[in-house]
């Protein structure tokens, strides 16, 4: 919350506290007659509601700020060395949520946010199964992202597999958070195929382009969905897990592109990812799984 909309809203209900004591006993005014029979009630919802706005501005407004700062981080080192926007190179930090939140966030996403996209295409019916409906699922969902200029405006996720099921990922993200090890990438790219809703209705040569990126890029299978639910398909990937000072794993940092040449973020930043991964480590410390 704006901190003048915060304060603005504390002085005027502090002075509707200060001016009930002052309302007088006029019997023949009905406002003010109703104002001195419904003082305390007014004074405790006045009261309630300043502290709800202060609650409101500690532990929402401090995640506003923390995630523009670490946007502001991660343009730093697009800008420093990822090429700015020339290699139209994006960095984002994934966090874990549960399925009820993210079938939320996803129905709120392609059913209103792309509600004009979807009316003017003609692609309501796509849209709805991009929603997450694995309620009982947990999911690494983007908690921020910085990218280049132009990109659309997306809501990525993905659907942590089964750990009992230990080869089968959900891609690159999935597997760097589940084993917290670095992964990286490079494959070809896919982004000239139109994926279907059935991987089997594509051509043969498709198909095995389309395999061998999933298999590069950690995917199992029964995963193909998740590649079908992304606007921009990157194909040069880097990943890197968050570890919290207990060494619990609280999320992923993923850097990726789209590109029909092959980049080596891995090697390209092996002299800088561990400096800024103690930083970035170090600022979502403070934040719950």
């Amino acid at each position: 919350m704006n901190n003048k909309i915060l304060n603005i809203s504390t002085i005027i209900l502090t002075i509707v506290l200060s001016s009930l004591s002052l309302i007088p006993d006029n019997r023949d005014n009905n406002v003010f007659q109703w104002i001195r029979e419904n003082s305390l009630i007014i004074a405790l919802s006045s009261g309630s509601l300043v502290i709800l706005l202060h609650l409101f501005e500690l532990f929402f407004s401090r995640d506003k700020y923390q995630k523009e700062w670490l946007k502001t981080f991660l343009k730093h080192i697009v800008d420093e060395h990822l090429g700015s926007d020339t290699y139209q190179t994006r960095i984002s930090i994934l966090r874990k949520q549960p399925g009820y939140i993210v079938f939320f966030k996803t129905f709120w996403f392609y059913g209103f946010v792309c509600f004009i996209n979807n009316f003017k295409a003609h692609c309501w019916k796509q849209s709805f199964r991009n929603i997450a409906i694995h309620l009982m699922s947990d999911y690494l969902v983007i908690y921020v992202r910085y990218s280049y200029p132009k990109a659309k405006k997306s809501c990525t996720y993905f659907r942590l597999s089964d750990k009992s099921e230990k080869k089968k990922f959900n891609g690159i993200a999935d597997k760097c958070y589940q084993h917290g090890i670095d992964l990286n990438v490079t494959t070809d790219n896919i982004n000239d195929i139109d994926l279907p809703s059935n991987i089997n209705d594509l051509s043969a040569k498709q198909k095995k382009r389309v395999e061998k990126y999933m298999k590069d890029c950690h995917f199992d299978k029964e995963f193909y969905n998740s590649i079908k639910v992304m606007h921009k398909i990157a194909n040069n990937l880097y990943a890197v897990p968050v570890a919290l000072s207990d060494q619990s794993i609280w999320g992923v940092v993923i850097i990726d592109n789209e590109s029909n040449d092959f980049f080596d973020f891995k090697t390209y930043l092996k002299d800088y990812m561990p400096s800024y991964m103690k930083i970035i480590n170090f600022s979502l410390s403070s934040l719950k799984h």
